[in-house]
């Protein structure tokens, strides 16, 4: 078995640390709009409750959209908050072309997955998305023999 070594020319350049830069920035803004919907939330008292998934109720699939940027409360987006920027980052900094296609798969796929098979009241939270991420990174890391993806993965767990 060889395991793909990356080139030390191309991982030091000024492009790949722009591309990083980038993937960071853009995880640090997302998770900046989940800070500020938060923030927005807690200032006019609205509950999440009122904007999650409903599991099999109509009113409820509009959840599938908003749950993922909304949370119980700031320890919960606490919670949330570091692993989404450190795989975030990773997804789009070692799979930049792939992230145009799961990104999407690992928003909406847990929110349909909660109204269709959960059981309950109104589920809200990024633990999908995060699951999502660190699912195909670490899968995808093992097909395609990057020992980045896989040792990032396994110190993350």
């Amino acid at each position: 078995m060889q395991i793909h070594t990356p080139d030390p020319a191309y991982t030091g350049s000024p492009r790949a640390r722009a591309n990083y830069t980038l993937a960071l920035k853009i995880s640090l803004g997302f998770v900046g709009l989940l800070w500020l919907i938060q923030l927005l939330n807690w200032g006019l008292g609205v509950g999440p409750e009122d904007f999650g998934v409903r599991p099999r109720e109509l009113s409820g699939l509009a959840g599938i959209l908003f749950a993922p940027v909304l949370h119980g409360g700031f320890g919960h987006l606490i919670a949330n908050s570091p692993p989404l920027v450190i795989l975030g980052s990773t997804m789009l900094y070692l799979y930049p072309n792939s992230a145009l296609r799961v990104l999407p798969a690992v928003y909406f796929g847990p929110g349909l997955a909660v109204w269709l098979f959960a059981e309950g009241s109104s589920h809200v939270g990024a633990s999908g998305l995060v699951y999502g991420l660190v699912s195909y990174i670490f899968v995808s890391g093992v097909i395609r023999k990057d020992r980045r993806a896989v040792a990032g993965m396994c110190q993350q767990l």
